[in-house]
């Protein structure tokens, strides 16, 4: 517990207030399991086959052209 005290329109408040600490998991006493595998359920195999190439393909890229710059104008 944490107090605290504040003025407000010239008169002071106080209370006390929680303050957590530490929370959350502590990697080096948590053990963890974690489960990779594939969810292609429902799919067929050409379907996961497809997806998993579209993932790797690049994105088409229109062709730049140079611009023309004019000097000294």
């Amino acid at each position: 517990m944490r107090e605290y005290t504040y003025d407000r329109d010239g008169h002071q408040h106080g209370g006390e207030e929680f303050v957590a600490r530490k929370i959350g998991h502590d990697a080096a006493r948590s053990t963890y399991i974690v489960d990779r595998t594939p969810q292609n359920e429902g799919l067929t195999q050409e379907q996961v086959t497809a997806q998993r190439a579209q993932a790797f393909e690049a994105p088409e890229r229109k062709a730049q052209q140079p611009e023309t710059v004019a000097m000294g104008q």
